[in-house]
């Protein structure tokens, strides 16, 4: 297979600003994160090209960075004997950035990215005197993709992958496919590697606002202490004066 791809001569920049707070146990993460994306159209067609004769869509490039706050209350647990590694409430405050490419069109998305290039030290005690047994906030690498499929004019689906690699850990994957109704609804599943699945609902309630729900079951031994966890989401987007709707902008990605 060969092609020419012309140059891209249109650019666009998008500034995003996001707050997480995750709680599990007695410990809180907390995080705050400013993105900056420059977006660029690809031009009208990849000459030679079999898979795909038409627009490539957009190209875009990201760079966010941010801190987060992770509080571990050790005082609230009930320890049979003294560690010295879970005493008091430590506090750890830790600045990070991240960058990641993005290729998408309304057919198909494949996207790669590093959330968090500094390795920080999340767990840090004067008694620990091997390097080894520090706690370190490894470097996380991402591989995505998905595509559409029209099944007919009011349905629509959209299987989908993430692959996730680290340091000393084995290869994870996560594979999942959504149906869409009318563009509107959002029905899908997701299982895991390590054999969790989960199920999840969107719907566009109009062309600004857009709330959902996610539901993750554990299979695990982890079963017997956890139900699994929920997630509501909650997604509002500014329309800026001026601003026209992009074909080449896919909304399912």
């Amino acid at each position: 297979m060969s092609g020419e791809l012309r140059p891209a001569e249109i650019y666009h920049y998008n500034l995003s600003l996001q707050w997480t707070t995750h709680q599990s146990g007695v410990c809180r993460k907390s995080q705050l994160t400013l993105g900056n994306c420059r977006t660029q159209k690809t031009m009208d067609q990849c000459r030679g090209c079999a898979l795909f004769n038409g627009p490539i869509g957009i190209l875009a490039m990201g760079l966010q960075g941010g801190f987060n706050q992770r509080t571990s209350d050790y005082e609230k647990l009930n320890l049979l004997s003294t560690d010295p590694l879970m005493q008091g409430a430590p506090t750890r405050f830790s600045p990070n950035f991240g960058t990641g490419i993005y290729l998408a069109n309304p057919v198909y998305y494949i996207g790669a990215s590093v959330p968090y290039l500094l390795e920080n030290i999340i767990l840090e005690n004067s008694e620990l005197t091997n390097s080894d047994d520090q706690s370190i906030e490894k470097r996380h690498y991402y591989l995505s993709g998905g595509f559409i499929y029209p099944i007919n004019d009011h349905l629509k689906i959209s299987p989908g992958f993430l692959l996730k690699g680290q340091e000393a850990i084995p290869l994870s994957w996560n594979a999942n496919i959504n149906l869409i109704i009318d563009e509107v609804a959002y029905l899908g599943i997701n299982y895991r590697n390590t054999g969790d699945f989960g199920i999840l609902g969107q719907v566009m309630l109009n062309e600004n606002l857009r709330v959902g729900y996610a539901y993750d079951v554990n299979t695990s031994q982890i079963n017997t202490v956890s139900s699994g966890s929920h997630e509501i989401f909650i997604n509002y987007r500014i329309k800026l004066k001026n601003y026209r709707k992009d074909p080449q902008c896919p909304v399912y990605f």
